[in-house]
């Protein structure tokens, strides 16, 4: 599958005033944090974590869960985390702790551990169900601004979407552009493994377009947040024990 990106003319600079973001401060996240929730520190899990069942997706919210075929929004950051299981996902699962992980998908931590990219589990091959996919299982991670909320939701991308995440962002590099200078849109499409077994995959498309002072706003605020991020682990604190 080939991610297409087609700038047009109607790309013009995207209207942020709609954005809670838009007219905060470093001190304002820091204020709001200290707060809430006083000394405590956060992790991606104390986030929204978006959901996916078919073609739809469902964010959690305060009152009731959202539902939509497309997710809109402004990717602040990005980063790679592995894990491994030495049981297999078939035995184990996600809320399991991993006997390794990467929070930055190139040191993992556990058993076998060590620089990522010399493991054997991380190699294509790896599978020991004799796929052609890695044992370790890499995804990525992506904090997703909306335009009512202060804080970003938590976007996890599977290995089978990856590529066309790279389409997208090399798409959006041939442009000139960068991902937190763009609202992206997302959505899903059905596909279908060797064994018959159909799964969703993430298509990424170009929205609009920020301008260069609003993705310089952009930046400051997702830098702020990540420090006021802990580093958090590839796994949430129900798996920690």
């Amino acid at each position: 599958m080939k991610t297409i990106i087609e700038p047009t003319a109607e790309e013009l600079d995207f209207s942020f005033s709609k954005y809670a973001i838009a007219n905060m401060d470093d001190s304002d996240i820091r204020s709001i944090l200290t707060e809430n929730l006083g000394d405590e520190s956060i992790s991606q899990f104390d986030l929204r974590q978006v959901q996916i069942e078919g073609k739809t997706w469902t964010i959690p919210g305060v009152d009731k869960n959202t539902e939509t075929k497309e997710l809109k929004g402004i990717i602040a950051f990005k980063k790679i985390t592995r894990s491994y299981w030495s049981k297999g996902l078939e035995e184990s699962s996600e809320s399991t702790r991993p006997d390794c992980y990467s929070d930055d998908g190139e040191f993992g931590i556990g058993n076998p551990g060590g620089e990522c990219y010399k493991c054997p589990l991380a190699q294509w091959g790896s599978d020991k169900n004799g796929g052609k996919g890695q044992e370790c299982s890499k995804k990525m991670v992506l904090f997703v601004f909306q335009e009512e909320d202060i804080l970003p939701i938590v976007v996890s991308v599977p290995p089978s979407s990856l590529k066309n995440f790279k389409a997208y962002f090399m798409g959006l590099t041939s442009k000139n552009l960068p991902y937190f200078g763009v609202k992206t849109k997302l959505t899903l499409e059905e596909a279908k493994n060797g064994n018959g077994i159909k799964y969703s995959v993430i298509v990424p498309a170009l929205d609009e377009i920020l301008s260069k002072e609003l993705t310089h706003k952009v930046k400051q605020y997702a830098d702020s947040f990540k420090n006021a991020l802990k580093r958090s682990t590839a796994f949430p604190e129900s798996a920690q024990e």
